[in-house]
């Protein structure tokens, strides 16, 4: 489904002339796909201190220099067979820089600032909060010259613009920074991988960098390659073809036209909510289940069955209207006979989802327990080494016809999960090396215990940004992940009756405690 509007925002344009001198690299199958390709994404973190934000600049630069980190400095091009190629500069210099850096300074506080004053932060309880939308001046240059900012990929082919783009926003107090790239080049394990290496580098570790693999042999080709004890992924005789497919076309379309209008929100739970969630699942299936065969769920099954369960709450709760949960995983770890990740990092998409059925009423009146427990079989059956290369196999041909691949039923209600957790972005970035001067302590609520201080050079909240006109992002949940407090994070793009919802079941469970914590 991604792309279908792509072709609304085309300019035409004189290709860039191309150097002689440039290496080109073929952009990998499953990075150069309709949906990749229509997305340019972005991470904006923040920092509650003053950081050298040209040493940031000058580390990640310099770690586009080693080895074959330099493909993240290239630039794209497309071939006349329509397919992206990366032309890599035989050496960056300040008229064709690896990074694209602009940075804005104000000499005040960031809670001094009107619109940085409203930015997401902790709270003593659940709350809703500004979406990235809403502060989107402060993730790009200033408005002056915002439409130079990249919101298409033909904004990079048709330019000389290298692919990574780092803004920063400098307080007296504290610094935001925002990374964006378009989706071709990476996906949140590359993120990772980048920020985790990008770190080495500033803290004078480059002995430490890790090698970026497969800058120039796609490891899916491997991972695709003909094999006889590799079947067909379970789900082959559910995907949905022909008829069906048009029919979820057509009510996608029909959503999309004259539905209401997506809007997004940052969902915050504190640890102690998360808890609370937790047992409420565990609790169930411990009741519900004999022992020793009581059903495991994670933290993060929990958070999806819930926020599954929110994104349809404001649906007739006997609808018997199917609901698909497309959960999206990252596969490196998943192939342990093909990845070693000793050997270094693969910096591209390496992701694909595992798909859980029900429908609108079971997710509403079914226990939160039993909901994250069918999500959690889902993914077990779904992600061993076998049904992962079978699910790349049986992939490929859509991807190289650049068609979604959709399963279950076509008049589903369609609810992508992206989590993030796993990619652990708190702890992995560490821009200490960068510090100017810790800002104040922040204080959240009554209880300062509540809400530790973040080491100094590490981000206390970060989200994800698209800067791309996609209006497809139709009920997507991104989990975040965990800070250092022990608190998550959620994006959600929803109805806007959604969110009225979630505000009532925070306000439920604010009750349920005693009137704790208040929404910002």
């Amino acid at each position: 489904m991604a792309g279908l509007f792509a072709s609304l925002f085309k300019r035409k344009r004189q290709a860039s002339p191309r150097v002689p001198t440039d290496e080109v690299i073929a952009v990998h199958l499953f990075d150069d796909g309709s949906m990749t390709r229509s997305i340019i994404m972005g991470m904006t973190l923040r920092f509650n201190d003053a950081l050298d934000c040209d040493m940031a600049h000058d580390a990640l630069a310099r770690l586009l220099e080693m080895g074959d980190w330099k493909k993240l400095g290239g630039r794209l091009r497309l071939t006349n067979k329509g397919k992206l190629e990366i032309h890599i500069p035989q050496k960056f210099t300040p008229e064709r820089p690896a990074v694209r850096y602009t940075h804005v300074s104000y000499d005040v506080d960031m809670d001094e600032h009107v619109l940085a004053s409203r930015l997401p932060r902790a709270t003593p309880g659940p709350s809703l909060q500004t979406g990235s939308t809403e502060y989107r001046t402060l993730i790009g240059p200033p408005d002056d010259v915002w439409h130079d900012v990249a919101v298409t990929i033909q904004d990079f082919i048709y330019t000389d613009r290298p692919q990574l783009g780092l803004h920063a926003v400098s307080f007296r107090d504290a610094t935001l920074l925002t990374l964006s790239w378009p989706h071709t080049l990476f996906d949140a394990g590359g993120g990772q991988a980048l920020f985790r290496n990008w770190s080495l580098v500033m803290a004078g570790k480059e002995d430490k960098v890790q090698p970026l693999l497969g800058a120039r042999d796609d490891i899916t080709d491997k991972i695709t390659k003909p094999d006889t004890t590799v079947g067909l992924p379970k789900l082959a005789a559910r995907k949905l073809g022909g008829a069906a497919m048009l029919l979820f076309i057509v009510r996608f379309m029909w959503a999309l036209l004259f539905g209401p209008k997506m809007i997004r929100k940052l969902v915050f739970l504190p640890a102690s909510t998360v808890a609370a969630l937790k047992e409420e699942a565990t609790e169930y299936l411990q009741n519900s289940h004999p022992r020793p065969s009581v059903p495991f769920v994670s933290t993060s099954d929990t958070l999806i069955a819930w926020s599954a369960r929110m994104a349809v709450a404001d649906l007739p709760p006997t609808s018997t209207q199917p609901v698909t949960i497309m959960s999206i995983f990252e596969t490196r770890s998943r192939l342990p006979s093909i990845i070693d990740p000793g050997a270094g990092v693969y910096v591209q998409n390496m992701v694909i989802p595992s798909w859980a059925f029900t429908d609108v009423s079971s997710l509403m009146a079914n226990p939160l327990g039993c909901t994250a427990a069918h999500i959690r079989a889902a993914l077990q059956e779904q992600t061993t080494e076998d049904q992962v290369r079978a699910a790349y196999r049986f992939l490929k041909p859509a991807q190289i016809a650049r068609k979604p691949t959709l399963y279950g039923s076509p008049r589903a209600e369609l609810i992508p999960v992206s989590n993030w957790t796993k990619a652990n972005f708190f702890e992995v970035v560490d821009f200490s090396p960068a510090l100017l001067s810790q800002g104040q302590k922040k204080r959240f609520g009554d209880d300062r215990d509540k809400f530790p201080e973040t080491a100094a050079g590490k981000p206390v909240f970060f989200a994800a940004v698209s800067f791309s006109r996609n209006p497809e992002l139709r009920n997507v949940v991104n989990i975040l992940g965990k800070d250092a407090a022990g608190n998550y994070w959620l994006q959600m793009d929803c109805r806007p009756k959604v969110f009225e919802n979630i505000e009532k079941e925070f306000a439920r469970m604010r009750a349920a405690k005693g009137g704790e914590g208040s929404a910002t």
